[in-house]
Formats: structure tokens, sequence, C-alpha cells
């Protein structure tokens, strides 16, 4: 367990803590969050605990008909209090995409006050982006340093980047570090 200082509150959290319970007491009302691959896992409770808090919530998903069911079924649950939903089409795996996520979320005039980059791929074959990287370096490093780099202007003075990783880094080899994704024997092709 950890003491964390939560805006104007200290409040103890552990392993077990949830997001809504970490939130607990504070209103986000008024601030806008982008949460990546929100449509599934981990990104879905934070959705429902940000949009809890008062926060809008943009749900940038890869697949808008997953999305769109993630946002139903959250409406449905949340308060009246809540933050608003807002689905928007995100595939990391496609720089296009990115940018014209980039470019409709800075037209739209918002600003921005959270960004959480959590959208990512695991274990996977190898795959490749629509421009022709490795899909887990691509989609869950190079997508979202394009869509934070994109999104820059729109972030409020005092808005927070937060981006989720695991801890799988840690089973690499520092000899393997600089071979070509693309041709690397450890991955097989099903």
């Amino acid at each position: 367990m950890h003491t964390v200082g939560l805006m104007k509150t200290t409040t103890t959290l552990g392993k077990h803590t949830t997001a809504i319970e970490a939130l607990r007491g504070q209103r986000l009302d008024g601030l806008t969050a982008v949460v990546t691959g929100a449509n599934s896992g981990l990104r879905v409770e934070t959705t429902r605990a940000l949009a809890f808090a008062g926060a809008d919530v943009v749900l940038a998903c890869r697949s808008m008909a997953a999305g769109e069911q993630v946002a139903a079924t959250l409406r449905a649950e949340l308060p009246k209090d809540a933050g608003r939903l807002e689905l928007a089409a995100l595939d990391l795996a496609d720089l296009n995409s990115v940018r014209a996520f980039i470019k409709s979320f800075l037209a739209s005039g918002r600003k921005l006050d959270l960004l959480i980059n959590n959208a990512g791929v695991m274990a996977r074959p190898l795959t490749l982006t629509a421009q022709g990287i490795e899909s887990q370096l691509g989609i869950n490093h190079l997508g979202h340093f394009a869509l934070t780099m994109g999104l820059l202007p729109a972030l409020s003075p005092k808005g927070r980047v937060v981006t989720v990783a695991s801890s799988v880094h840690t089973r690499g080899k520092a000899k393997n570090a600089l071979e070509t994704l693309t041709a690397d024997r450890a991955f097989t092709i099903l």
C-alpha cells in the first residue's frame, strides 16, 4: 500500500483499490479526457471512473461497434451527474487514422485535460501496421507517440498525459535491443 496526493486530499491506495474508490470525493466536472482503446479491459474501468467523477470522456476506439456497446452500457449504469461519453474512431495501427483523430479533436476547439494512452497489443505473431512497422511497436509506442504529439496544442496548462504499459519489457535481453523487428526470428506467422 502507498499514499498518493490526489488533488487536495490524500488517499491510501492498495492493490485492491478500484479507480472509482481512488477518485472518491473528487469531481472532474468540466474536464475532458481521451482514453485510447476504451472498448475493453482496464480502459473501460478507467472510462467509467472518469465519467463517474464528472469528466467528459472520448472513447478512442478502433472498433466503433465495440466502443458503442461499451458507451451504451456505461451510459445506462452511470449516475445523472456523470460526464458525457463520446465515441471516436482511432486505429493506432494506422497513422492516417491517428492524424484524422487529431485533426477532428483539434477542430472541435476543446481543451484536453487528460490523455490516457492505454490501448495496446501483446504476444502477437508478426503483423505490421498500415505503414509497415511491427504492430506491437507501432501500436503500443509509435501510434501513442504520434497521438500525444499531435494533441499537445490542445493540452490544457494543467493537463496530463498518462501512458500505461506492462512490465513485459523486463523479459527482454539487451543484445536483442537493436534487432530489426520485421526480421525477428522469434515471431511466427500463423
